[in-house]
């Protein structure tokens, strides 16, 4: 019979769960053997100190950085290297300033957001001309660092020298509960009301919303009208004539006014209607988190560089997409809003008549559809008011018939008809396309996170009055 006598009783999970902080940090005093032996109680003081010591040498000329958590993990941090310390002046709304130094003694991992490798950090200080230059955020990384706020809220308290938060104040769900009761009510009756007239805005409402996203961020800037010495983002083409809806939001401001006088922003009016446009078109209803403030500042130069036109191919398409915090998934999931409204001839007519130098038609287009489209916009027309609907088959409906007509070869715009030119893209339209219940909720989730880019919360902005102006 073996003797077993000798041999050292099994750990079991638990005692090995809790005997994880002495094993990490073998200087508590509360862990076994602290007092049992003299030596080993002074020696975990001593250690003790010394952490204590370097812990404090770290952070007591604390330079202007930020801290954030990968994965909320509480061993290791990372400093992103595109997400600096927010301007409290020198900067736009969205710029955040890059820190005057890195102290190269910190124990922390500098890591590239997008490729997730570690960089040098003097290659961190490199990328910029000098310190204080502004640099762009993403609403991704803000959302990522967002997930771990009891982190955030550390990294804040160590460095109570700065002069605004780290982070923009969350949006939140039923915000106007104890501001506005009604305030979500009220936008939806003045949107279904003016659908049961015009369902055709639904797609209107939908895109307002996203053209406003792209550009400064979701601060009602697209709402913003041009003066005589500015011409703002709703005149520039991208924009104009195709918005619609403005009547909608003007409409709901205006009884929120009266209801609730300078409380609810545009920001937070467009963003409700639009949901409730997809519930309409959608049939899905879901929480929009509020909070938003009205920016100040709409130039028309700005919506040309930062809306990605319908002559866009895939790979430019996901590097605008990737430059915003959305992944190439996220970014075909938001483009099935184009089930949904209608285009002008001027969009795509190119595919029709004057493709390439070497053919006139596009020939990733299917023929027939080609040429119902030249019926419906004829060559050299020059009548700017002639649409065509971006789905014949269900045009206020929102489905999933798009992908559908992309793998048909139908797509109307060369956006659309490029999201199947690649075998990983492709998959993604074809599980939307036949897999038509996932659909709703990865498009309300991406939908949900592009209505948080760029937003001003907290004192930042301004409650406008009236949304087409600054107040």
């Amino acid at each position: 019979m073996d003797d077993y006598s000798d041999r050292q009783p099994a750990s079991s999970p638990l005692r090995r769960v809790l005997s994880l902080p002495c094993r990490r940090f073998p200087f508590l005093l509360a862990c076994p053997g602290s007092f049992s032996n003299p030596f080993v109680w002074s020696r975990n003081l001593l250690s003790l100190y010394r952490q204590l010591r370097r812990w404090w040498r770290s952070f007591a000329t604390p330079q202007p950085f930020l801290l954030a958590p990968r994965q909320c993990s509480l061993d290791r941090f990372h400093l992103y290297s595109n997400l600096m310390l927010p301007s409290a002046n020198t900067c736009p709304d969205n710029g955040w300033e890059l820190p005057s130094s890195l102290d190269p003694d910190r124990n922390l991992d500098i890591v590239d957001e997008l490729s997730g490798m570690l960089i040098n950090k003097d290659e961190l200080a490199n990328q910029f001309d000098q310190p204080g230059d502004c640099v762009k955020v993403s609403a991704e990384q803000v959302d990522i660092l967002e997930q771990c706020p009891t982190l955030l809220l550390v990294g804040f308290l160590l460095h109570p020298h700065v002069q605004r938060p780290l982070f923009k104040a969350q949006l939140q769900v039923g915000f106007y509960n104890d501001k506005c009761l009604l305030a979500e009510s009220i936008v939806k009756d003045e949107v279904m009301k003016a659908l049961r007239s015009d369902s055709g805005l639904a797609a209107g409402l939908v895109r307002l919303h996203f053209h406003d996203a792209f550009v400064r961020g979701a601060d009602a800037s697209v709402l913003i009208d041009s003066t005589s010495n500015n011409t703002a983002e709703k005149d520039a083409p991208p924009n104009n004539p195709s918005l619609r809806g403005f009547e909608v939001i003007d409409s709901a401001k205006n009884r929120l006014e009266i209801a609730c006088k300078g409380k609810v922003s545009c920001a937070d009016i467009l963003a409700f209607a639009a949901r409730d446009s997809v519930l309409f078109s959608l049939g899905i209803s879901y929480a929009v988190p509020s909070g938003r403030r009205d920016g100040r500042v709409s130039m028309a130069s700005e919506a040309l560089s930062n809306l990605p036109p319908p002559s866009f191919n895939l790979t430019q398409l996901t590097q605008i997409f990737n430059s915003n915090g959305f992944s190439q998934e996220e970014m075909i999931i938001l483009s099935g809003a184009h089930t949904i409204g209608r285009s002008h001839c001027s969009s795509f007519t190119n595919r029709l008549y004057n493709f390439n130098s070497t053919v006139s038609q596009d020939p990733s287009l299917d023929p027939t559809y080609a040429e119902q489209l030249k019926k419906q916009c004829p060559n050299g027309s020059t009548n700017t008011s002639l649409v065509v609907p971006m789905d014949p088959k269900t045009p206020t409906i929102f489905d999933t018939n798009y992908y559908k007509l992309i793998l048909a070869n139908r797509g109307l715009f060369t956006s659309d008809q490029t999201l199947i030119s690649t075998p990983e893209a492709k998959k993604l339209v074809q599980v939307n396309a036949y897999v038509p219940l996932l659909f709703p909720l990865k498009f309300r989730d991406a939908f949900v996170k592009m209505g948080k880019m760029g937003v001003l919360t907290g004192d930042e902005g301004e409650i406008r009055t009236n949304c087409r102006v600054i107040n």
